[in-house]
């Protein structure tokens, strides 16, 4: 039987798709993690993550990955702003952990963006069941000073350049198996092989993600300002811990530097030779489950 099994749950007449452990238990008190995508916010990108942490930690945490409501395989003719996104998310964890023990305490893991939605639900009624908030490589304030974010924004705020983009993919999927999956290939050339089948999965077969990839992303810098919410953080200290690594344009060294400066006593760690996009590969995935399994042991 697979560790993971793939769910759909239905929340304000919204799907989202969620990868859970199969075997939650069932005593009065335990730790639940649940993890929250970066963008594009396909849950099954994490899994080797998931399958990682529960390895370590030998089944000692209940596990739910969110997918977010615009990456179901099920087109549902509809995309969702990142605020949108946030808002479901936090109806979709208390749905979650109406199944959990009454007492049991969430362990929040949210990579890029969903290091924002992360906050957002310490915002929110939900903060008092969370014990802890790893946020990794968090998207939480944007850059001026990055260059490439700076050029992504400008394209990817130009709906005729979005437009375009979803018709090259629209193109992609129509194309012999062999030949897609040639062009897939300098983009997943150096992924392990479950992301690679994702990706192909996802962007080679469904004409939909795209749209909801591109349409997130030029919401993300609508709503993302270029101070982040220090009241927020310097509150929720104690359960915060953030993770950042070298040469990232979406979560810079500079803004750790002044989270360090800022908040003096902040749960913050620094890594080398990390991608952004750490879940895609088995040495990153190995590097930030181990970085993660210190913090649930603190």
């Amino acid at each position: 039987m697979s560790l993971f099994v793939k769910k759909i749950i239905n929340v304000d007449g919204i799907d989202s798709e969620i990868y859970q452990n199969t075997n939650l238990k069932t005593h009065e008190q335990f730790f639940h993690i649940v993890i929250i995508p970066g963008n594009p916010g396909i849950g099954g990108y994490y899994l080797n993550l998931s399958r990682s942490i529960w390895e370590k930690t030998k089944g000692q945490y209940g596990l739910s990955i969110l997918s977010y409501a615009g990456f179901t395989e099920q087109n549902t003719n509809r995309v969702f702003s990142i605020t949108e996104e946030a808002e479901h998310k936090i109806k979709l964890i208390k749905v979650i952990r109406q199944e959990l023990p009454k007492n049991s305490k969430l362990i929040l893991i949210g990579h890029s963006i969903g290091g924002w939605i992360c906050l957002k639900i310490l915002n929110s009624d939900l903060s008092a069941w969370v014990e802890k908030a790893i946020l990794i490589f968090p998207f939480i304030t944007q850059n001026l000073k990055s260059t490439k974010q700076t050029f992504t924004k400008f394209l990817i705020q130009k709906s005729w350049i979005r437009s375009i983009i979803s018709e090259f993919f629209t193109l992609l999927i129509s194309l012999p198996i062999q030949l897609k999956s040639n062009i897939l290939a300098f983009v997943t050339n150096q992924y392990d092989t479950d992301s690679k089948n994702i990706t192909y999965k996802y962007f080679g077969e469904l004409s939909h993600i795209i749209n909801s990839v591109l349409y997130m992303a030029s919401t993300e810098f609508q709503e993302l300002g270029i101070e982040m919410d220090l009241f927020l953080i310097q509150e929720n200290v104690k359960k915060l811990h953030f993770i950042y690594t070298q040469d990232d344009h979406w979560a810079s060294i500079e803004q750790a530097q002044y989270l360090k400066k800022q908040i003096q006593n902040i749960n913050l760690q620094i890594l080398d030779d990390v991608e952004h996009a750490f879940c895609v590969t088995g040495i990153g995935n190995k590097i930030i489950s181990n970085r993660i399994l210190e913090i649930l042991l603190m």
